[in-house]
């Protein structure tokens, strides 16, 4: 392409207008733009400079914007941030909605720190729990507590692991009857304890208690972990 018909037409020649390329990131339309405000089209090219009338002397000036490489770069920069800073955002707003494992675990429920003392039978429960509440404690050693039931009904317990450090060799859970005459008792394997959890997200083990009233149930493991404990009470009669 003929440079003195760029300089005097632009990439528009003939009517048909042609895409030109980019140069070091700036295109050269753009550099093309900036010739056209400083080269003049006649010998009279310095009359602006002496204070004629560009008109006079054939001085082609347009009022178009010119970019340099350095605003280039620097607008591309502008970009790429405001789009690090969007996604920045839009993980902390799915954090914020989705939230984590364990607070999905004790979503709606109450903390009760189960540290009281509730006699039941000769021994004495830290809590009296129940569907909307959860309680936390650290594990080798274990807790008791209450559960009350207004009719037959499978109790499950749940429990949430956190910074498990050994698995150790037992955990077991005991169901009481009313009054502890009679117990079921479950049991799992330091690591089967763990692996569940791992797998699942939940560690569960239930018992069916058939008298109403309070229930005393009780937890003891040589795991080493953090534990979250919640019930569930699901009637006989709805299963």
């Amino acid at each position: 392409m003929n440079l003195q018909r760029l300089l005097r037409c632009g990439p528009n020649i003939r009517g048909k207008s042609e895409r030109l390329p980019e140069v070091d990131g700036v295109t050269i339309d753009d550099q093309l733009r900036l010739l056209w405000q400083v080269l003049p089209l006649s010998t009279g090219g310095e009359a602006e400079q002496n204070g004629t009338n560009p008109k006079q002397t054939g001085m082609h000036r347009l009022n178009l914007p010119i970019r340099s490489r350095a605003q280039v770069v620097a607008n591309r920069g502008h970009q790429h941030n405001s789009i690090r800073h969007m996604l920045a955002v839009s993980v902390a707003v799915l954090a914020l909605g989705c939230g984590g494992a364990k607070q999905d675990f004790i979503s709606g429920l109450a903390f009760d720190s189960c540290n009281q003392a509730w006699p039941i039978c000769d021994q004495v429960a830290g809590c009296i729990m129940s569907p909307q509440t959860y309680t936390e404690g650290r594990l080798p050693g274990g807790t008791k507590l209450i559960v009350k039931i207004d009719e037959p009904s499978t109790v499950r317990v749940h429990m949430y692991l956190e910074n498990v450090r050994a698995a150790g060799n037992q955990t077991s859970l005991d169901f009481y009857e009313t009054g502890c005459v009679n117990r079921v008792r479950t049991t799992a394997t330091g690591n089967a304890f763990v692996s569940e959890f791992d797998q699942t997200g939940d560690f569960v083990e239930e018992a069916d208690l058939l008298g109403t009233g309070d229930h005393l149930i009780e937890l003891s493991s040589d795991t080493e972990c953090i534990y979250t404990l919640k019930l569930e009470v699901i009637a006989k009669r709805t299963q």
